[in-house]
């Protein structure tokens, strides 16, 4: 690492990812009443604040007059349509003389300004843009400005949002229970902890941009900044000090009950952070490593569209290049959105671009990563396209930039031997798209018979051939089905009302079809669960299949009272039967052993082939060794009865997020079904942060066989580990076992990964239930 590069300590419990994903995860939740002004007295009794605590009003006086003299808060510009808006904060000086200041925020704000705002920027209005530096950054001119310069400036769901902050972060004491390991996240303002101005907290945070979100859900947040502060030992980083981006420990705190129902999906918001909790965020010549990074990735793009998927890659690999693993950002929501844009667009299947070799002009191989794919083995040949390409796109080889073969591969990652180079296109880039073109010879394909119309339930052959045109038509399905008319695994016939049914291998209806055209998808994903529960993780000695994580069902709690029989516990990664009256979650325990943390992600395969991919917000669960997480999602059985259904859990470093949720199916349903959440409600929190999901019905659930049991709430929890992740992170890890005199740390494969598999019968009613052929 180079001499001149400081690394921060970035625990992240303040103003990080874990901050963020908090805001991220709450901000949907708004009230009603999104006006202007400081925060009303029936705000604050919403927010339960605790008579101990700062009321959210409180701060350093800001006159409007100053405020207007930093920022314009008339009415903004328009371009293109809409309006883009910015509130820009950096803070390095503390008015309280026990908080080090910094020289990288203010900075790194400017440097931010000037990207959105400069001559090749991305077009935003300098009126619309709001620039809070230092002593500007009290804790109430940071609330007005966010409301003014914000909120109050959004005038419809097309227009852009973006908030950047650089500085401290802190925790703060806990005080009245609503934290299970008693700390809160908070920020830290010029005017922070000085005339009885306490931290400005993750809860007060979150209604802002809970307000904000009620307007547009074109929302980018970034973060550089840390809490957890002191200045440890350098070793393994360099020699040189570790300045840490967060101080100490605040005191007291507010709670938080919030009911009012999610607008919208939060997870179009896009968050961005330099780093996850036991990790380290590094400055380097007066400047956040991770904002450095960002803004250069950035800078050289010109004029041509990135998408946030492109930028994580390129980011994290600029990061890895030059400082290895010790710091690892963090990107999560809509990343298919164009940076800084309104815009989305459905991403075509396939794998992205993470590593080069050769030179620039002549680039001999790639490594890329993706969620397991039919077709995708060794000797599997990918076109290259661009990161942002359509469907339309990836349909044109000519639009290709290269042409590909897989040389090696675990299931998620591969080495790709660069086979060809378009002349036409521009060079292949990290984030580029990788779509399949030629499957593997050894690829996993379903065979599926068309029941003759001469058999009992067969199918007439005018319908028939419009099916076989229809799955072999498709481009997905072609490469993963064989449609044959001798017997296969898979019989697609009609019932007496003349809707098609599948039967699977044991002779048992799997679907019944409302529409023809359904077919196709639905083979295609019967052929990827055949995929994916061929997986074995490539676990090494490092982490073991079936052991390293702990898969169970838990039940919701109150929600299976009238069922007929109780809930009987099975042990993780076993069998678990349910009745159909059951709802549940599913939880998921890092082993003590595990040698890192991981990332987690969980894929249900229903009987009837539907997938669905948690957790559905697309942020993948940090889970710490010894900890548990419970994914929010509430689920029921439905038929086929008696059939296996499958959890598959998959644990990844940190350096490998693989985007599990393209695996999912766009219609939910199945076996397996999905009741969609409409409330949050974060008043408990599991090691960090628990959103507790409900309706406003709270009648008890009609749980009489084959209904939609458990409806009318839900609950949702999302993973943010307590303040022993501090301890146990990454860094704290090398520091104790030097000082110790313990072996050395062992040098993992940063694509290593591991996955555990529970099974799952849903229970007949009834013994009619079973229909067999």
């Amino acid at each position: 690492m180079p001499q001149s590069t400081l690394p921060r300590n970035f625990a992240f419990l303040g103003g990080s990812l874990l901050f963020l994903f908090l805001v991220f995860s709450v901000s949907a939740w708004a009230y009603q009443d999104a006006g202007s002004g400081p925060l009303s007295d029936d705000e604050a009794k919403k927010l339960l604040i605790d008579k101990q605590s700062r009321d959210p009003n409180q701060g350093q006086s800001t006159k409007d007059s100053v405020l207007s003299d930093v920022c314009s808060f008339d009415d903004p510009i328009e371009t293109d349509g809409y309006r883009r808006l910015a509130l820009i904060v950096g803070v390095g000086e503390h008015k309280s003389e026990k908080i080090p200041d910094l020289e990288g925020p203010p900075n790194d704000a400017r440097n931010f300004y000037e990207l959105l705002t400069g001559k090749n920027g991305y077009g935003f209005p300098k009126e619309n843009v709001c620039l809070l530096l230092d002593e500007q950054t009290t804790t109430a001119g940071f609330v007005e400005a966010f409301k003014r310069g914000l909120i109050n400036r959004i005038s419809s769901e097309n227009d852009v949002a973006v908030f950047f902050h650089s500085g401290h972060g802190s925790q703060i004491k806990d005080t009245n229970g609503d934290e299970p390991d008693g700390w809160d996240e908070s920020l830290l303002f010029h005017d922070s902890r000085t005339d009885g101005i306490k931290d400005f907290l993750d809860d007060e945070f979150a209604v802002l941009l809970g307000r904000l979100h009620e307007k547009t859900g074109n929302i980018t947040v970034i973060v550089d900044s840390v809490s957890a502060g002191g200045i440890v030992d350098g070793h393994g980083v360099g020699k040189q000090d570790v300045i840490v981006r967060g101080f100490g420990v605040g005191s007291k705190t507010i709670g938080s009950h919030r009911k009012k129902p999610l607008p919208v999906d939060a997870s179009e918001m896009v968050v961005c952070t330099a780093a996850a909790e036991g990790g380290l965020a590094m400055e380097h010549k007066g400047g956040g490593l991770f904002t450095k990074t960002l803004l250069k990735v950035l800078d050289d793009t010109g004029d041509k569209p990135l998408t946030y998927a492109q930028l994580a890659h390129r980011v994290r690999s600029q990061i890895a290049d030059t400082h290895g693993d010790s710091q690892i950002p963090y990107f999560h929501g809509n990343l298919d959105k164009p940076v800084f844009g309104n815009t989305s667009h459905a991403r075509p299947p396939g794998w992205d671009v993470t590593k080069l070799f050769g030179e620039e002009t002549d680039i001999r191989a790639m490594e890329i990563s993706g969620p397991p794919l039919p077709g995708i083995g060794l000797g599997t040949e990918l076109r290259i396209y661009d990161g942002a390409a359509t469907f339309a796109d990836v349909r044109d080889p000519t639009k290709a930039k290269a042409v590909v073969v897989i040389t090696e591969t675990n299931g998620i990652n591969a080495t790709a031997k660069v086979e060809a180079i378009s002349d036409k296109a521009t060079r292949p880039e990290i984030g580029d798209l990788a779509i399949l073109a030629r499957p593997a010879e050894d690829m996993l394909k379903i065979r599926v018979r068309l029941r003759p119309a001469n058999e009992e339930g067969g199918i007439d052959r005018e319908r028939g051939q419009a099916l076989r045109q229809a799955i072999e038509s498709n481009d997905q399905t072609r490469m993963s089905v064989i449609v044959t008319n001798a017997a296969a695994e898979f019989d697609l016939g009609i019932d007496k009302t003349g809707r098609l049914v599948l039967h699977g291998p044991e002779n048992r209806v799997r679907k019944t079809f409302h529409r023809d055209a359904h077919v196709p998808d639905n083979l295609r994903q019967h052929a990827l669960q055949r995929t994916l529960l061929r997986l074995r993780g490539d676990e090494g000695r490092d982490f073991i299949d079936n052991e390293t994580l702990q898969v169970q069902l838990e039940p919701r709690e109150g929600a299976n009272n009238n069922c007929l029989g109780p809930w009987e516990q099975a042990p993780p990664n076993s069998e678990q039967i349910v009745s159909p009256c059951h709802a549940w979650h599913v939880k998921v325990t890092l082993d003590q052993d595990s040698p890192v943390p991981l990332l987690i992600s969980a894929v249900l395969l229903s009987a009837d082939g539907g997938i669905h991919v948690l957790p559905k917000d697309r942020v993948q669960r940090r889970l710490q060794q010894g900890k548990s997480v419970t994914f929010g999602d509430t689920f029921i059985g439905l038929p086929p009865f008696d059939l296996p259904n499958h959890v598959l859990v998959f644990g990844t470093r940190e350096q490998n997020p693989i985007r599990w949720h393209l695996l999912g199916d766009a219609a939910r349903g199945g076996t397996v079904r999905q009741n969609l959440s409409s409330y949050l409600q974060p008043d408990t929190r599991g090691n960090r942060f628990f959103a507790r999901i409900r309706s406003s019905v709270n009648q008890e659930p009609d749980c009489s066989p084959f209904n939609d049991c458990g409806t009318d709430r839900q609950r949702g929890l999302a993973f943010l580990p307590s303040s022993e992740a501090l301890l146990g992170g990454f860094l704290s890890a090398i520091l104790r076992s030097a000082k110790a005199g313990h072996e050395p740390i062992r040098i993992l494969s940063p694509t290593a990964w591991t996955m555990s598999r529970l099974t799952v019968r849903v229970r007949a009613p009834h013994p009619r239930a079973a229909e067999t052929r």
